[in-house]
């Protein structure tokens, strides 16, 4: 898969292993991607992308100095247009849950393939977000229209709201329960539930997609 020649997509990336950053800059441009710059943390992210704006950010999460959620909050305040997706080694929900409310538009995991990698990048460039198989197939459509279209299917009842602000931040099922004054089990059961609801397969995708949708904001 290579990017089409009329739509050249800038990507810079950001990621403390050096031959990780090697690789991901070469395939990059094999597959027509012109990468702006590659850093070792985010403080040398911050400088390289002020000489020269990306349309994209291939943000890792722990970094030295500047970590992905910090960095990803610095340039989502700065530089608004820049669309950040964040690399992770673990399908860890806290740390992608850190960087999607820090403004992150998407996650791969570093063994993901190049198409995934690419279609990533497309999809961020051209919708503002990426799912990937966070969502099912019912929903790649609808992900893509506005929220008006969508205002029947995510309306929340009073406790789904409250679950999912919940469920936006980096507590743990326990911590939400505590919360909610309900068991694990039950404030698990509410995400099974909205994840039904919405046609979505984690958690983490729950949270993308309130966020896409402003179903809760990021200063919550």
């Amino acid at each position: 898969m290579t990017m089409p020649s009329n739509t050249k997509i800038k990507v810079a990336l950001a990621d403390d292993h050096e031959l990780i950053r090697k690789g991901i800059s070469d395939l990059l441009v094999k597959h027509g991607i012109d990468v702006t710059a590659d850093a070792n943390n985010g403080h040398e992210l911050i400088l390289e992308i002020e000489k020269d704006l990306p349309d994209i950010v291939l943000m890792d999460i722990n970094m030295p100095i500047l970590d992905g959620p910090q960095t990803t909050e610095v340039i989502s305040v700065r530089f608004p247009n820049i669309k950040v997706i964040a690399l992770s080694v673990f399908d860890d929900d806290a740390n992608v849950i850190r960087m999607l409310r820090a403004g992150a538009r998407g996650y791969l995991l570093k063994n993901s393939s190049i198409s995934e990698l690419l279609k990533a990048i497309e999809d961020v460039h051209r919708t503002g977000y990426h799912f990937s198989d966070l969502v099912s197939s019912s929903m790649l459509q609808n992900l893509n229209e506005d929220k008006h279209q969508l205002e029947g299917q995510i309306k929340l009842k009073e406790r789904e709201a409250e679950f999912l602000k919940l469920c936006c931040t980096e507590m743990t099922y326990k911590e939400i329960g505590n919360t909610m004054f309900v068991s694990p089990r039950t404030a698990e059961g509410y995400g099974k539930i909205l994840c039904e609801k919405y046609g979505l397969k984690s958690r983490v995708g729950l949270v993308l997609f309130a966020l896409k949708h402003k179903l809760i904001t990021i200063d919550e």
